[in-house]
Formats: C-alpha cells, structure tokens, sequence
C-alpha cells in the first residue's frame, strides 16, 4: 500500500488495510510499501538514519534523520513516506503490541514525524508528543491562561525554569 493511503488508513479506519503490504505481522496490521520503493535514499538507508529501537524515544537523533534527508534534497511528502515505511518493521516486530496498539503506535509517529518535516525549516527545535491524562492537561491549560500565554509556551517555560533550578 503507498503510504500516503496508510496514513489515512490510521486516521480513518482505526485500522491498516493492505492491498500490497511489505510485510505482515500478525493479524489485522501490515507495513505500507512506501510510494517511491526504489528511489534513493532506499528505505534500507532511512532505517540506518533511525535510532535504534524506539524512534520515538530519541527526537533529537529523529529530527537529524529527518534533517540528512532534507539536505539530500528529499520533499516533504517522500521524507514522511519513507520514514513511516522505515520505521513501521519495528513496530510490527514487537511481540508485546497487538495489531491495535501496533496502529496506535504507527499514528503516533506519523502524527510526530509530519510535524517535525513540515516544520518551517526550524532544525533548532524538536517536537516532542506526549500523551497526558486529562486532568494533568487540564491544570496546564488553566495555569497558561492565568499567564496569559499559550499552552505550548506556557511548557516550554515552566520546563525551562523547572530545568534551571
């Protein structure tokens, strides 16, 4: 499947439907056969791009990858093509997930990746995703409206400050 259709899988049906997957790993989750499949960088050199293990456990070496892709000359939508294809043999290989966890998995990085290239040229900063329960979210919302400042300001400061002391 191109991945293009992937991610609107993830996004639409919850789910990963495969006319031509690249590999299957279990019942009801298939990797996408990126959209260019013999372009270069191949995918086997994004994979070398990659951290080890996680990608999403190490932004910094994440958004590097993403940044060697950009000076080879690589466009948006093919970077985010072939990072989910790269990336997506990983997760199906974690016996710990199942095909459901594995798709939230898949929409994380996709949602992370997609930020991160189609930040406006910006290599000085990482997005980091990071799920938090609603009241935690809630206590942050509220404590950037007393501050009369966005939430994505409000904790970048407090981390900032919290980090300095």
């Amino acid at each position: 499947m191109k991945t293009a259709a992937f991610v609107l899988a993830l996004g639409f049906a919850g789910g990963i439907a495969a006319a031509r997957p690249a590999l299957a790993a279990g019942a009801g989750f298939e990797c996408p056969t990126p959209s260019e499949p013999g372009a270069k960088p191949t995918i086997a050199d994004v994979q070398k791009l990659l951290p080890s293990g996680d990608s999403m456990d190490d932004p910094a070496k994440l958004n590097a990858a993403i940044g060697t892709l950009r000076q080879d000359g690589a466009k948006a939508p093919y970077i985010i093509d072939h990072l989910i294809a790269a990336y997506c043999p990983t997760v199906a290989q974690d016996g710990a997930l199942d095909a459901e966890a594995r798709t939230a998995k898949m929409r994380r990085f996709a949602a992370q990746i997609t930020s991160l290239v189609y930040q406006l040229g910006d290599t000085t900063r990482i997005i980091v995703s990071v799920p938090l329960p609603p009241e935690l979210l809630q206590s942050a919302q509220a404590a950037a409206a007393k501050a009369k400042v966005p939430l994505d300001a409000w904790i970048a400061q407090s981390m900032t400050s919290s980090l300095s002391e």
